[in-house]
């Protein structure tokens, strides 16, 4: 079978911080990371837990074997870790930190799952939290 569209790079999900120290979880954050050798643009890349997806924008890349945290608050990740995040996705706490578009999704304590997709490629990364199972699959696009 002939691909019109080369196959998604495995980013991954690396990291999430669900059950986070501050109340009502501001610092709620995930993390991507990207074991290729070449830059990879994270726009159109979207990040869906339950019914709630967000979209990077435009200008927003990831360097060869690097990783890039993406918190619901800038502000409040940054006071919790000493260090701002490379995204965020609930609300512009931070003009400097980019935003992502959508509907902030939460990690909810008691586990779920978090997807990685970049629309028209044809990989999806799972991750559910609390079962430890990630699967890469195809979709079919």
């Amino acid at each position: 079978m002939q691909r019109d569209r080369p196959p998604a790079p495995p980013l991954l999900i690396s990291a999430l911080y669900y059950d986070t120290y501050v109340t009502g979880e501001p610092d709620e954050a995930f993390q991507i990371y990207n074991p290729l050798a070449v830059t990879v643009s994270l726009a159109g890349w979207k990040v869906t837990a339950g019914a709630r997806t967000v979209t990077f924008p435009p200008g927003i890349t990831l360097h060869a074997n690097t990783r890039l945290w993406c918190a619901r608050k800038a502000t409040d990740f940054r006071q919790t870790f000493g260090v701002s995040p490379g995204c965020e996705y609930g609300g512009d706490s931070d003009p400097a930190v980019p935003d992502l578009s959508g509907t902030a999704p939460t990690f909810t304590n008691t586990g779920g799952r978090v997807t990685l997709t970049l629309e028209g490629l044809e990989t999806q990364v799972d991750v559910e939290w609390l079962t430890g199972r990630v699967r890469v699959r195809e979709t079919g696009a």
